[in-house]
């Protein structure tokens, strides 16, 4: 029997949250953590009764609203649920052709640092054993379910440094490493790789990472928007219609076939 690779995911993270907690002396409020995880499943519950999307749907919004749990910082409980619910329904809202045009954790995130004053991106910082595990955990399960997904990592990572190259020979201070800020390595391994809002074709993903590492500079460098890389993100999911458009090809570049599994049915039992 093949596992969900989502599933796979959700154990990496909660050995995040675990390790952060336990060795890493991370606060966390459950209540606010409880707040993104309630509003963000029943969001998808809703938009799944409203246009009988497969139950299974449910395995990727928790991913969802595990991702923010880490991710986001606030003092109100209210905005952690405001910020699950847009990140959820961005699914259904910005689609095109059955693909996101936005990483559902990102939206909510920049959501989150464009209409709220009072909720800001976490300041968790991990140690040589998580990131090293969380590393490997996050390739292993992107190489299990299709190894041309680890090309937009390493496109991400080849155009980033020599982005970091031209900017030092300009005179611009490049000197910004993230490599222990929780926030990076997740931004880096979970929501530039997440299939379902990649395009489709290889030479497609690396013009759309291409955009985002052109983006981020100009966002954190030339405007010096704080974690700019997320608005990044979010302007080159704008350019993915065009991209899958110019780049046609059929296949969908999806988590995988589990993904499209119904978990109900309506088909008469046998008698």
């Amino acid at each position: 029997m093949r596992i969900d690779n989502r599933f796979l995911l959700i154990i990496l993270l909660a050995f995040v949250y675990f390790y952060g907690w336990q060795f890493l002396a991370w606060e966390f409020d459950y209540q606010k953590l409880i707040a993104i995880f309630l509003f963000g499943l029943l969001t998808q519950v809703l938009f799944c009764l409203a246009f009988k999307i497969p139950v299974n749907a449910l395995i990727s919004t928790v991913i969802t609203t595990m991702l923010m749990g880490l991710l986001i910082r606030t003092e109100f409980i209210f905005i952690c649920g405001m910020i699950s619910f847009f990140a959820v329904a961005s699914k259904y809202i910005f689609q095109f052709r059955g693909k996101h045009l936005f990483n559902p954790a990102n939206f909510g995130l920049v959501f989150m640092m464009l209409f709220t004053n009072q909720a800001f991106i976490t300041n968790h910082r991990a140690d040589h054993i998580l990131i090293g595990f969380f590393v490997l955990g996050s390739l292993a399960i992107l190489y299990r379910t299709n190894r041309r997904k680890l090309d937009t990592i390493a496109a991400f990572i080849f155009f980033s440094l020599l982005a970091r190259g031209f900017v030092s020979s300009i005179g611009m201070d490049s000197a910004l490493l993230y490599a222990q800020e929780v926030w990076y390595l997740i931004y880096v391994f979970l929501l530039i790789a997440d299939p379902l809002s990649n395009p489709n074709s290889r030479i497609g993903r690396m013009a759309w990472v291409f955009i985002i590492v052109i983006s981020t500079q100009i966002f954190v460098y030339g405007l010096g928007v704080q974690y700019g890389h997320f608005y990044a993100l979010a302007v080159a999911g704008l350019f993915m219609p065009l991209i899958d458009y110019v780049c046609k090809k059929e296949a969908v570049f999806s988590w995988d076939s589990v993904y499209k599994r119904e978990l109900h049915s309506n088909a008469a039992l046998p008698s």
